[in-house]
């Protein structure tokens, strides 16, 4: 009789793995099953080895947080959505902090070597346990624009379906992009109200948006900034918004609605 995988197994694995590089552990295949009732072979029949670990815990950041995303039902005020999106996508990374790490961490790959020491990346990254260096080929330095291919930022659009996550391995890149489509279809939605401009590129707008959100919860996150520092996307947003278009007042209170509307529901662990 076939065994079936556990979908639990793999849970386990992909979080103790994020968990370990956020703390700097050094994973091997033994330091990484020690303690979870679980053989070194889980790895390989889940994975198919350390490297397919490293693909599968960033596709389930990315997956979380397209479902998270998913959640913010459309209102009649796209502004105060556009917001709503923003503080989702900081209460996932708050809610998975190991995860959002790995994300878009632009370091090493985990290796299959059991050796017991560790080799620095470098000091942004964690320290990954290997024999040689691997590297994973990411085609932007910036973090919050990883998943983001242009070649034209000033024209480019989003095609219903088309990848556009650059230099990521992804079991499914689907489910990455589908964090920034969500911002591009609202953007649109704003600009068919009246609320931006025509001229207002949405795709670039987007971008702006997930760059906002991403450097706010990355201080926060890594212990800089005090949780308080959230508060700072609502003006920052208007002062965004307004720019494209949007009257001050009716911008501002849509951003606060949007905004603490997701942060007052659920407070990230």
């Amino acid at each position: 009789m076939v065994r079936l995988k556990d979908p639990a197994i793999r849970t386990l694995l992909i979080e103790r793995a994020a968990h370990m590089l956020r703390v700097r552990e050094p994973i091997t295949l033994r330091t990484l099953v020690a303690g979870t009732g679980v053989s070194t072979m889980a790895v390989y029949t889940y994975f198919g080895g350390m490297d397919g670990l490293w693909r599968a815990m960033r596709q389930e950041g990315f997956t979380r947080l397209a479902a998270v995303l998913n959640q913010v039902a459309p209102s009649a005020d796209p502004v105060r959505d556009l917001a709503a999106l923003g503080a989702a996508y900081l209460a996932n990374a708050l809610a998975n902090p190991d995860l959002y790490r790995v994300m878009f961490d632009p370091g090493d790959t985990l290796d299959d070597a059991d050796s017991a020491g560790f080799t620095p990346v470098n000091p942004a990254t964690p320290d990954v346990a290997r024999e040689e260096p691997a590297t994973v080929d990411i085609a932007s330095d910036n973090p919050a624009a990883a998943s983001i291919a242009l070649e034209n930022p000033a024209t480019a659009g989003i095609t219903p379906g088309k990848p556009t996550t650059a230099g990521f391995a992804l079991e499914d890149p689907a489910a990455a992009d589908e964090a920034l489509h969500s911002l591009v279809r609202t953007a649109e939605r704003a600009k068919a109200a009246g609320r931006f401009r025509d001229d207002v590129d949405a795709l670039s707008l987007a971008t702006q948006t997930w760059a906002i959100g991403h450097g706010l919860v990355s201080l926060v996150a890594t212990g800089p900034l005090p949780r308080e520092a959230l508060d700072h996307g609502v003006p920052i947003l208007t002062a965004l918004f307004v720019s494209c278009g949007d009257s001050p007042e009716a911008c501002r209170r849509s951003v606060t609605e949007g905004w603490t509307a997701i942060r007052g529901t659920a407070e990230p662990v």
